[in-house]
């Protein structure tokens, strides 16, 4: 008895939205009429790129009710990780310019401060040398210690200034970590 074997054809029917486009096409014209609104409103005929934008609004909404009915093909799972990662790595840099300005500006601000300490200093340092030629042991002894809680604050800033630059740094390490891809590593 000779059973013939043939190999097993399997078929998978793609959904259609009313019998005619795949929902990859419906995706296709919704990223192409929001291109082309987006190119409008670029353009400054924002008037004009109303219809296109509810044409994309539209086709994505049909695109969506034809989702959970069917499985994603492979540029659509793609097109989907890209979407995802794209709005991690946005997410990220807008954390990181937020940061970095932050960061900037608390420097630029303890700076200034260490910049108008540093011109009392020297005008200290100009009347010490005043009190030193008219021979004015009194006044030299107060003026060297204000200079010297001068020096100690300037110390304190530029120490602020270093722990505000190594927390930013450490921040924006975090976000990169936070926004990197996990990999699984399988157990040995």
């Amino acid at each position: 008895m000779g059973v013939a074997h043939e190999p097993v054809h399997y078929m998978r029917v793609e959904p259609r939205l009313f019998g005619v486009l795949s929902p990859l096409a419906v995706l296709g014209i919704a990223l192409l009429s929001l291109l082309f609104a987006v190119g409008l409103i670029a353009a400054g005929g924002w008037a004009y790129a109303i219809l296109p934008l509810l044409l994309s609004i539209a086709a994505f909404a049909f695109y969506a009710g034809a989702g959970p009915a069917r499985t994603l093909s492979l540029l659509e799972k793609t097109a989907l990780t890209g979407g995802r990662r794209a709005r991690v790595r946005v997410r990220a840099l807008g954390a990181s310019i937020a940061t970095r300005a932050r960061a900037r500006a608390e420097v630029v601000r303890l700076r200034s401060r260490l910049r108008q300490l540093n011109a009392v200093r020297d005008e200290l340092q100009h009347e010490l040398g005043a009190a030193a030629y008219a021979e004015n042991a009194e006044r030299m002894e107060t003026l060297k210690r204000q200079m010297s809680a001068l020096d100690r604050r300037s110390v304190h800033l530029e120490r602020k200034i270093e722990a505000a630059q190594e927390n930013a740094s450490m921040h924006l390490r975090r976000i990169r970590f936070a926004s990197r891809r996990t990999d699984v590593i399988a157990p040995r």
